[in-house]
């Protein structure tokens, strides 16, 4: 009896399982057709607001939905149902007065355009949409890096590492910035550099919530190389000495000490300096004259001489 029941609740389950495939199946197809008929609905579609002017700020409260009447089958309006619809508006193509952005029927081409082939638009509500707007101003500031970098032993790069952008556009009510002067970064700290920089940096945002930057963050690039030390004599060239008398100077050539990446060292030559002393700048004294570099290389950083003075004697008045 016992195998005979278990036959019998078995054909009994298999019935309710063939039972519920079938009214699924059932409720499938029906969903199916249901959702391939064409529909008609109004939705609300919220506004993303593109191309606004960086020197506009649209008040919080104006306009930020339309209203459309759409046909279309079941398939799509679910798609509205589970994604937030949003339509974008051109502020660039929009008629302004002193106070409004204006968004009319006459843009609706723009709008219809968002919407796939398969969608038939009804209608629109409303037909205008004011945007109520103020300006602000515009300034170009600096950006000021905040650094702490460390080189391994014999690296280091040849120009100091600026921002990129070095300026940025800060928009605002005028009276607040006229008060800045920069835009700070967040700190640069690096040890032991031996390879090239190259990162991001955020910039510190303002604490007043009127003041908008036209980006928030920075990038950073350096080429760390070998350096190496160099040294070359230079002869010294006087200017400015009177017909009148005769000059002697000593000494004729000043050794010259640079920085320089083993790259580029062995390219630099005692061409690339010159180093000139002015007779019409001799020290309060008249005892001595001043050398000063007038000619170097780009590729040279940490230029020093090895004396800071040349000796002269007037050895004769014509």
């Amino acid at each position: 009896m016992s195998i005979i029941n278990k036959l019998k609740d078995s054909f009994r389950t298999r019935k309710i399982n063939i039972f519920l495939i079938f009214l699924m199946l059932s409720f499938s197809f029906l969903i199916l057709t249901k959702l391939s008929k064409n529909y008609t609905q109004t939705l609300s579609f919220h506004i993303n607001r593109i191309n606004v002017p960086e020197e506009v700020i649209i008040v919080e409260d104006s306009s930020s939905k339309l209203d459309i009447t759409i046909k279309t089958y079941g398939f799509k309006f679910l798609s509205y149902v589970f994604y937030k619809p949003k339509l974008e508006i051109d502020f660039a193509k929009l008629n302004t007065t002193s106070r409004y952005y204006v968004w009319s029927n006459k843009n609706n081409s723009d709008v219809i355009n968002q919407f796939d082939s398969n969608v038939e638009i009804i209608s629109i509500n409303p037909d205008t949409l004011f945007f109520t707007y103020d300006r602000n101003f515009v300034k170009m500031v600096p950006v000021r890096l905040h650094k702490a970098i460390q080189f391994t032993s014999g690296y280091d790069i040849l120009n100091d590492i600026k921002p990129i952008p070095d300026s940025i556009k800060v928009i605002g009510p005028k009276t607040i910035l006229d008060s800045i002067g920069y835009v700070d970064t967040e700190p640069l700290r690096l040890k032991e550099v031996n390879k090239s920089i190259k990162t991001d940096l955020k910039l510190l945002p303002t604490s007043n919530p009127q003041v908008v930057y036209s980006k928030k963050s920075v990038s950073i690039e350096a080429k760390v190389e070998k350096f190496t030390e160099g040294v070359l004599e230079i002869p010294i060239t006087v200017l400015n000495v009177p017909e009148s008398i005769s000059l002697s100077y000593y000494p004729k050539k000043i050794k010259v000490y640079f920085y320089t990446s083993l790259n580029d060292f062995k390219k630099i030559s005692r061409n690339d300096f010159r180093i000139e002393c002015d007779f019409k700048s001799i020290n309060n004294s008249g005892t001595y004259l001043t050398p000063k570099i007038k000619l170097k290389p780009n590729t040279v950083k940490n230029i020093r001489l090895n004396t800071n003075k040349v000796d002269f004697i007037i050895t004769n008045s014509k």
